[in-house]
């Protein structure tokens, strides 16, 4: 089992299914990418960030050794290495991966807008979204805290224009339990706090400015 789905994860779970091992990749977003996703270049060569990642996450999608465990967290880990229980959390798309194919039609339709959070909020999303165009899984999640009809039971309108029947809102809360013989975990990053480097002047001028702000 590998923790994380970011590019770390993805390309140790790359690494392991080629050397022939199964490999569940458990990651708490709804897609897989990380903080790499979100960028634009890379430092220090300068490269395209998604082209870098773009082709990895095709080839993990694509991978018949690795299980993409996306919107699930770690619960609970018991065992011993060789045999470790793990017991995992699975929150609800309310969109069924098997059947949507990111076709974007509910995402058009849905009145509610909300922050875009993949885009540090500056711009808006709709209530059901895909994050990225280049999202792994490519399937569409609600956000419960602001859907209408989960909130309000006012608003179904993603649901009949869903000409797949992806959208579900029976979907609950998951338990899984899996047993693996080795846990990797790649939990990625925090945000470098770019006050702390006084000398380049970050939040005292305007003009001085991070990938993230």
């Amino acid at each position: 089992m590998v923790i994380g789905g970011g590019i770390s994860g993805i390309q140790a779970s790359l690494d392991l299914a080629a050397l022939g091992f199964k490999v569940y990749l458990v990651e708490k977003e709804a897609i897989l990418g990380g903080k790499m996703a979100k960028l634009d270049k890379t430092f220090p060569t300068n490269d395209c960030s998604m082209c870098i990642l773009s082709p990895k996450l095709i080839e993990c999608a694509r991978e018949p050794n690795i299980t993409i465990l996306s919107y699930s967290e770690v619960k609970t880990v018991s065992g011993s290495a060789g045999n470790f229980q793990v017991i995992l959390k699975r929150k609800p798309r309310y969109v069924d991966e098997s059947l949507c194919n990111g076709c974007g039609a509910c995402t058009a339709y849905c009145p509610v807008k909300i922050p875009d959070s993949f885009n540090q909020n500056l711009s808006s999303a709709s209530a059901i979204n895909i994050l990225c165009p280049q999202a792994i899984p490519l399937c569409a999640a609600i956000d419960k805290e602001h859907c209408l009809f989960l909130t309000q039971k006012k608003c179904k309108i993603c649901s009949p224009v869903c000409l797949h029947g992806a959208i579900d809102f029976t979907q609950s809360e998951e338990e899984l339990h899996i047993n693996v013989g080795a846990i990797l975990v790649t939990a990625g990053c925090g945000i470098f706090e770019a006050k702390i480097a006084g000398q380049y002047g970050y939040s005292r001028y305007k003009n001085v400015i991070t990938q993230w702000s």
